[in-house]
């Protein structure tokens, strides 16, 4: 509870929050998206796994950088973004004028790995250094 004092864990708290919620969103409401799309249910997994697999590439290089760095809130705000642009192509939306189809959907996926990786890999360490 004394952690709670300090308004930077607050904040770190709520980032690891809507890191969780945006992949928690991601994964009931993909296939249906994919569905109008006519697409096979392994292009499907392969979509699903390209999330994953930008997950695992760029979080060591993420890690890797966010040690260097003293403060790491300029790399949670960037992951933040890059949510943001990976919820652009996914759907698309309409500010981008696309229609629904299999490129925009494994780009959005896929930057949404990198913006998993950049706004989840460096709270570990910022709540550690937080804490202490």
């Amino acid at each position: 509870m004394k952690l709670l004092k300090y308004g930077k864990i607050i904040v770190v708290g709520l980032l690891v929050t809507i890191c969780q919620q945006t992949v928690a969103f991601i994964d009931p409401t993909l296939e249906p998206h994919l569905r109008p799309l006519d697409i096979t249910p392994v292009q499907v997994s392969l979509l699903f796994l390209l999330c994953t697999l930008f997950v695992a590439i760029f979080s060591p290089i993420t890690g890797a950088y966010s040690g260097r760095k003293e403060n790491k809130f300029h790399i949670l705000g960037v992951g933040q973004l890059i949510f943001c642009l990976a919820f652009l192509f996914l759907g698309p939306s309409f500010i981008m004028h696309l229609s629904p189809n299999v490129l925009w959907s494994a780009l959005g996926t896929g930057i949404t790995g990198l913006g998993y990786a950049f706004a989840f890999i460096p709270t570990f360490e910022s709540m550690l250094k937080l804490a202490m």
